[in-house]
């Protein structure tokens, strides 16, 4: 007799994780976030409309801590730290095997947003990210793929599947499926807060 089917985590699971005050989401990326004029940085900007927002690239020179806050916006409201994990051509297992540095800092994050790919022809898309979701904090944690034509062939797709079988503890967002092609981050950034804010209301 099996048990009854775990219930999927939302969009707005992930997004009610980052809605209180003084809260940190983790990024975990690779070469297409881990600059500050990227999407991830412009998405945050985003967000630093309606609250208080400060970002924390990770320093790739010496590999070991994240740089000085950037601060995007201040004021009232629920502040939220942004930890950029990301690194240039990070693979999946790179950001495995450095995931106690990313977080020596960024303790307790409330969220984890992971968006890799880059590098990762050939890796074992969902081997590496089993590995990788056994060893982060028990939060909510959003998967994003980044736009058609930017990854290998078939890597999209198998973090895609590893996703669906991991509908438990991860949230997907796709932007494959919004038909951007060769963005800019602006476009990027806009997207994936477009299509994060209508898959939440979807599910309402």
């Amino acid at each position: 007799m099996t048990g009854p089917e775990p219930v999927a985590l939302t969009t707005q699971d992930w997004l009610d994780a980052l809605a209180g005050n003084g809260v940190s989401l983790q990024v975990i990326g690779d070469g297409y976030s881990n600059m500050d004029w990227q999407w991830l940085q412009q998405w945050a900007g985003i967000l630093a409309q309606q609250r208080p927002v400060g970002i924390r690239h990770w320093g790739e020179a010496e590999d070991m801590t994240y740089n000085l806050p950037i601060v995007l916006s201040g004021g009232d409201g629920p502040a939220l730290t942004v930890w950029s994990a990301s690194r240039t051509e990070s693979t999946i297992a790179d950001a495995r095997e450095r995931l106690d540095r990313f977080q020596g800092e960024a303790n307790d994050p409330n969220a984890v947003l992971i968006s890799l790919g880059q590098a990762s022809e050939g890796e074992d898309v969902a081997a590496e990210m089993d590995a990788l979701l056994d060893e982060l904090p028990d939060v909510p944690v959003l998967l994003t793929i980044a736009p058609e034509g930017l990854y290998s062939p078939g890597v999209g797709d198998d973090l895609s599947s590893w996703a669906e079988e991991n509908s438990a503890r991860v949230a997907l967002i796709d932007l494959r499926d919004t038909g951007i092609i060769d963005p800019s981050a602006e476009e990027w950034a806009l997207t994936f807060h477009t299509t994060l804010t209508d898959s939440a209301e979807q599910e309402g």
